[in-house]
């Protein structure tokens, strides 16, 4: 191992000191090193003792700082390198916290110079940050060169950015995704996955970059279902503990998910919906509080209309079918044992085929969504003539009970689907209950047996 390292410091300083017409033997010989470097950790990284892991962390980290453009011979494979090392979850959770600093920083600046992401910051909390990281991540820190381990000398890496302020958000929408951002990307997951990660810390270092890369990338990439794991790890601490930062990303975050919808990924659709609904409570508040004109809450209604318009065009093996559910009694124990449960029903099997949990759970978030409108336009109704004219009175509840009434058949199992989802949030009023029961048996009539079926069960609910 420390062969390797000595070969890749010393090739990689001939190659930056040549130039291009002369590149070649020392190109070839560099990219040598950072292949054998990948096998040796494919190969071994289970055998690795810490001060191995420590000094391929500190040798990678000095032969591609961040404060020098990316060494392209080997950044391929040094990248591939610090991602297999990484997902191997006994090597990362032994990590100290300024070792994770150090690691996690090191992902989000390279992800940010390739991006072009970048905050407007105090140039002088941007310099108190660099001195900070240099003292505690690297010079006394778990990653400190070790004498035989890292023999390069070079400067430790100092980040480009302050990431602590919050400052408006800047990417470049050109940039293309690199290979070495992805496996960087995939590093950050791996950081962010394990238990003892120091999270909230670092929290608006991580949001910035993982919320400029859906910025910069309009349509989906193999890196977009990494990053959305990561935004969950993230969410899952801040929202109890950072509410205005939590209130940031969630107004960022629902355009991006109407927008990568129709991904054909389920992987990419679950990490979506499970950040969804680790933003709800957020988003509800938010479009309460705020004006009828407000983003986020254009951006709920977009959602809203992208979910409803792909459930409608799915086949009918693709929806919610009567063999997915069971009835249970409400005296039943079953019914405290499943989490996909309401009081009509509860889903099936859904731990043999994770498409059924996804089907219920947009189902779920179509309800959900329906709700949160309809408390908004009650609670911004206009209240002078001073009001914007553009203003939306919402009643999607409504809406539901209309598409009931079509005879548009995919509209009319949408409705009747939602239906008990909608009534267990919000219930039913009792001046709309006659009226309600009134479409509902009218749709026992269809001529389909499905719409009955669901029909009555709305019915029973």
């Amino acid at each position: 191992m420390e062969a390797i390292f000595r070969a890749a410091v010393i090739e990689r300083t001939l190659y930056i000191k040549q130039s291009n017409t002369v590149r070649g033997a020392s190109e070839t010989r560099l990219a040598l090193c950072g292949s054998l470097l990948r096998s040796m950790i494919e190969l071994g990284r289970e055998q690795f003792k810490g001060k191995t892991v420590l000094a391929v962390y500190q040798h990678i980290i000095h032969t591609q700082p961040t404060n020098e453009a990316l060494c392209e011979p080997i950044s391929i494979d040094y990248a591939k390198s610090l991602r297999m090392m990484l997902q191997y979850a006994p090597h990362t959770e032994h990590l100290k916290a300024d070792a994770w600093e150090v690691l996690a920083q090191y992902c989000c600046i390279h992800v940010n110079l390739q991006l072009g992401i970048e905050e407007e910051a105090d140039p002088q909390a941007e310099q108190d940050k660099v001195g900070e990281l240099e003292v505690r991540g690297l010079r006394r820190g778990s990653l400190s060169p070790a004498p035989r381990a890292s023999p390069s000398g070079g400067n430790p890496p100092t980040p480009a950015h302050s990431f602590e302020s919050s400052a408006r958000l800047r990417v470049a929408h050109s940039a293309r995704l690199t290979h070495v951002s992805e496996e960087l990307l995939t590093c950050l997951r791996c950081l962010l996955s394990t238990p003892n990660a120091p999270i909230l810390e670092h929290a608006q270092m991580i949001s910035t970059t993982l919320l400029g890369f859906l910025k910069s990338q309009q349509t989906p990439t193999r890196a977009h279902q990494n990053v959305f794991s990561s935004l969950n790890y993230l969410l899952n601490v801040v929202t109890a503990n950072d509410l205005g930062m939590t209130t940031n990303i969630c107004s960022d975050i629902v355009p991006n998910i109407g927008r990568l919808w129709e991904t054909k990924s389920p992987g990419l659709r679950e990490e979506m919906i499970i950040t969804f609904m680790h933003c709800q409570p957020h988003i509800g508040v938010g479009i309460r509080v705020s004006p009828n004109d407000s983003q986020l809450k254009v951006a709920v209604e977009n959602l809203y209309e992208t979910l409803c318009a792909e459930y409608i065009a799915r086949s009918e093996r693709e929806i919610l079918q009567l063999d997915h559910v069971t009835f249970p009694s409400p005296s039943s124990s079953s019914r405290n044992n499943n989490p996909l449960c309401l009081r009509a029903m509860a889903l099936i099997n859904f731990d043999r085929d994770p498409r059924l949990e996804q089907t219920w759970m947009v189902l779920a978030l179509i309800a959900t969504m329906v709700d949160m409108l309809d408390i908004s336009g009650a609670t911004n109704k206009p209240q002078s003539d001073k009001t914007p004219k553009r203003q939306r009175i919402y009643d999607l509840s409504a809406d539901m009970m209309r598409y009931v009434r079509s005879a548009n058949t995919p509209r009319k199992f949408l409705a009747l689907q939602v239906i008990p989802f909608l009534a267990d949030i919000k219930g039913i009023d009792e001046v709309e209950f006659p009226s309600i029961i009134q479409d509902l048996s009218g749709a026992c009539s269809d001529d389909n047996p499905n719409i009955i079926a669901w029909a009555l069960i709305a019915i029973g609910r």
